[in-house]
């Protein structure tokens, strides 16, 4: 199972985190677990999330976070894995995003 990561999704990672833990550093430490479980997961299942209607990625899928709901991953199925495109605060003009994807 293949696993690729864009480099972006480092900086919206550090961004998130830093967030969550400038009120709960515990919460912010279990947050880049749950990323970890989650990207693992989809490398293993890549058509579990939904798909999505992006016009620069009309293959993308959305799949949120496991106890941090307000985040979502939008990645890329691949025949051997998948590739990680972004990680988001859902409440965010999704659409218009993603369509700035590196």
């Amino acid at each position: 199972m293949k696993l690729l990561i864009r480099p972006i999704v480092e900086v919206d990672l550090e961004d998130i985190a830093r967030r969550i833990g400038a009120d709960h550093p515990e919460s912010a430490k279990r947050f880049v677990l749950r990323v970890a479980e989650t990207f693992e997961l989809l490398a293993r299942l890549p058509l579990l999330g939904a798909g999505q209607m992006i016009a620069a990625y009309p293959e993308a899928r959305l799949f949120s976070i496991r106890r941090f709901r307000n985040y979502v991953v939008l990645y890329l199925p691949l025949t051997d894995g998948v590739e990680i495109l972004r990680v988001v605060d859902r409440r965010r003009d999704l659409p218009t995003l993603f369509d700035q994807v590196d």
